[in-house]
């Protein structure tokens, strides 16, 4: 394991622990770009987890670390993985109470869908995306945020920012931001 993806993998750990904080035991949590499912292991209160991406990994977790267990008195469901285009996926397979995206709005050319998707959340938005220029250092980024815009991009009549945390990292600093609804 080399350095920067040691140090990568500390980031979105901790990114997922402060969205733990705010999970309890009755919430269906949708994971937007979940990638290998990591972030369930981090999650592990709600009862329920969905995780969709676009990518999906040779070695996904799905299906062998999240298996329900028998008697499980936290999940009342099994755990889901989606492969889907979040940039054009409009079908939720099932209402949730909590969106997460970690690392997810600064790659989509249009971020309409997943702003739809998470406003779709009974509960919480928890949203994180680098707060300092880092598009034209990252050629995978595609937007550059900063902490007034990406309130800008989700608060509204129905939803507040609730929580807000900067979480320095090497190159930029991210923002973690913790939208409820009003």
């Amino acid at each position: 394991m080399n350095t920067t993806s040691a140090h990568q993998r500390r980031l979105h750990k901790y990114r997922y622990s402060v969205a733990a904080k705010y999970i309890e035991p009755g919430d269906v949590v949708l994971d937007a770009a979940c990638g290998t499912g990591f972030g369930r292991t981090i999650l592990p209160a709600c009862k329920r987890y969905i995780g969709i991406d676009y990518w999906w990994p040779d070695k996904h977790l799905a299906g062998t670390a999240f298996k329900r267990e028998k008697g499980d008195p936290i999940r009342d469901e099994p755990d889901t993985f989606i492969q889907v285009d979040l940039s054009a996926w409009t079908h939720l397979p099932v209402s949730h109470s909590v969106c997460v995206s970690i690392e997810t709005i600064e790659h989509l050319k249009d971020y309409s869908n997943l702003v739809a998707i998470a406003k779709a959340s009974r509960r919480l938005m928890i949203i994180s995306t680098p707060i300092t220029p880092t598009s034209h250092a990252n050629p995978f980024h595609v937007h550059d945020f900063s902490e007034e815009s990406v309130c800008e991009i989700f608060e509204d009549d129905d939803w507040k920012l609730a929580h807000f945390e900067k979480q320095p990292a090497r190159s930029c600093t991210h923002g973690i931001f913790v939208f409820e609804r009003r």
